[in-house]
């Protein structure tokens, strides 16, 4: 029950006719549980982000607590205004899905009051039940509450497969569409596809996701985990083509290797930190100042013959990598599944090259 059911947020929470709690509550030590046989704990989405830093320790604690109040008998709601796949995976079971899960309706035309059936969106509740509020600030803080790996996936969706229209929410995920209609911005038929709730105001949701994920700037979640991945990944590669040039050149390897790149090569280490140095010979590893792509070119040369890996491997790793690779270098946001791609592909040059 995010910004889009703001407007009936109180009033929903009301008639469940139960004790109101927050995860605070839950987990203090000194909270009274027999006040009530029905409670709903009020704020889960603070859990998205936990200040120990350590998820799975407040995600536990919640869930033995709450296991332990249903075995008492009590009735256990939870209220979040974030979608269930923008919290961390916990190793083993985890309370967000042993739930039930239940998403609100948008407003139809008889629950909407009828000044609020002139405006925009009104079948979202906080804009067809009244509330002062632009459509553009509505989409805004819709946005930020589904977290980074979402919107990345809109990002796919609505500026790379199809820029000129809502197409591209056919290849949205489960969870990802799951995540968009409870927040209230598509509706999903019986047979799964996806629409705008507001197919109109295509143009003022793609402005709105651009200006939220311009203004990210807390790393995704899993950032280390690709990070890790890619520097393995790079650096077995580099340093089998080394040792493979030393193999086939000997110790006029430095040169040979980077060949017409040499120049360049050497401009880039000297702006870097060999300062002093007149050619590559007297780089430490010339192959530290290629890019990913250049270093590839190379391992895929008929002088390397592909480092012994299969052509078609190298083909799909330069789809599948780079693009990863490239989204890390220019700090941009991480796709939903870039860890396990990654990870992938950590076994696979481990097994091939390590």
């Amino acid at each position: 029950m995010g910004a889009a059911f703001e407007a009936m947020r109180q009033s929903m929470l009301e008639r469940l006719g139960a004790e109101l709690v927050t995860v605070s509550d839950v987990l203090s030590k000194t909270y009274d549980f027999s006040k009530s046989a029905s409670y709903v704990i009020t704020d889960i989405e603070v859990l998205v982000t936990p200040t120990s830093g350590r998820p799975e320790v407040t995600m536990g604690a919640l869930r033995e607590i709450v296991i332990k109040l249903m075995d008492e008998g009590k009735n256990i709601c939870l209220v979040s205004r974030a979608p269930r796949v923008a919290f961390a995976s916990i190793p083993g079971s985890s309370i967000l899905e042993d739930a039930a899960l239940l998403h609100l309706p948008l407003l139809s035309l008889e629950e909407c009051p009828n000044e609020g059936r002139s405006e925009i969106g009104w079948k979202l509740p906080t804009i067809g039940m009244g509330a002062d509020v632009r459509l553009e600030d509505l989409f805004v803080s819709i946005l930020k509450e589904l977290g980074p790996g979402v919107l990345s996936s809109l990002d796919h969706c609505v500026f790379e497969i199809d820029p000129r229209g809502a197409a591209g929410l056919a290849y949205l995920s489960h969870r990802d569409k799951e995540a968009l209609r409870c927040a209230g911005l598509v509706e999903v038929d019986t047979s799964g596809r996806c629409s705008l709730t507001i197919p109109n105001r295509l143009l003022e949701l793609k402005s709105a996701l651009a200006d939220v994920i311009s203004s990210t700037t807390v790393p995704a979640r899993d950032l280390a985990a690709v990070v890790n991945g890619l520097w393995y990944i790079e650096r077995t590669i580099r340093s089998t083509l080394r040792s493979a040039a030393v193999s086939i050149d000997g110790p006029k390897w430095r040169s040979s290797i980077v060949g017409a790149l040499s120049t360049e090569v050497l401009s880039r280490a000297r702006l870097d930190s060999s300062i002093s140095a007149a050619s590559v010979k007297e780089l430490r590893d010339p192959l530290e100042w290629l890019t990913l792509g250049e270093l590839l070119d190379i391992a895929r040369s008929n002088k390397f013959n592909g480092l012994g890996v299969d052509a078609v491997i190298w083909r799909r790793f330069v789809e599948q990598v780079m693009p990863i690779r490239n989204r890390v270098s220019h700090m941009r946001d991480l796709k939903g599944n870039d860890e396990e791609i990654v990870g992938m592909w950590v076994g696979l040059v481990r097994q091939q090259l390590g």
